[in-house]
């Protein structure tokens, strides 16, 4: 559970901090380069002949790190939208 608390809360803490500096551009490019970069990790946008090689072969990744890149991303993300 803390493994995946951990990027939550410091979501949360970094929109906070750049909200309250007015720096909404930023945390629109952290928010969305974060997503993108979680959905490129889990292999959501790669076609099934490369998933499947990929799974084939090793990763020196951790097998959960798009989620945790994911859960970064949605406070971000949330503090963009209803700022």
């Amino acid at each position: 559970m803390k493994k995946y608390g951990i990027p939550f809360v410091a979501g949360c803490l970094l929109s906070i901090i750049l909200y309250l500096f007015t720096l909404t551009v930023i945390i629109k490019y952290i928010g969305f380069g974060a997503l993108i970069l979680g959905l490129i990790l889990s292999g959501t946008l790669v076609s099934g002949d490369r998933m499947r090689a990929n799974a084939q072969s090793g990763s020196a990744l951790p097998k959960d790190l798009y989620l945790q890149i994911i859960l970064f991303s949605i406070p971000v993300l949330a503090a963009y939208f209803f700022s």
